[in-house]
């Protein structure tokens, strides 16, 4: 009779023995996916912030500037669109009422693009001529620090 006693017990203690064994097993798992969630939580939180060092917002932005012909005062109007301080298009408003004037605007913003679209906004320096343009590149250069001056980040 006492060994059926001690076999028993014997038993029981090693059912208790893999029931505990067999429970750590699957807590392990849950602290290992809990510590992966906090991991890629930090990391996002890293990424967010790390996002905010653009100098300029996105977004597109039009100013004018102007320029002084032999003809008299001249505009133009520019328009950007920047993302991540970068230029991803740009445009030209042709606004010259003299016909020289309108041909060399007009040749201005046919070779402008290719000079400053892939460009980081703060990479663009000042043109003396494109295509052959020497006046509208001064307006150009106006509506730019202007633009500047408007997409810049506060943050």
């Amino acid at each position: 009779m006492q060994k059926t006693i001690l076999y028993a017990l014997f038993l029981f203690l090693v059912t208790g023995l893999l029931f505990t064994a067999c429970s750590r097993e699957e807590a392990e798992p849950e602290s290992v996916n809990k510590v992966e969630v906090e991991l890629e939580t930090k990391v996002t939180e890293e990424a967010a912030v790390e996002e905010d060092t653009s100098d300029y917002d996105d977004g597109t932005y039009s100013m004018d500037g102007s320029y002084v012909s032999p003809n008299g005062p001249e505009t133009i109007g520019v328009t950007l669109m920047l993302e991540d301080d970068t230029i991803t298009a740009v445009s030209i408003r042709k606004d010259a009422t003299a016909e020289k004037s309108i041909n060399y605007q007009s040749l201005f913003a046919n070779g402008i693009s290719a000079l400053v679209v892939g460009k980081k906004l703060d990479e663009i320096g000042t043109f003396s001529s494109v295509n052959g343009s020497s006046l509208t590149p001064k307006a150009f250069q106006e509506a730019l620090e202007l633009i500047k001056a408007a997409a810049e980040n506060e943050g």
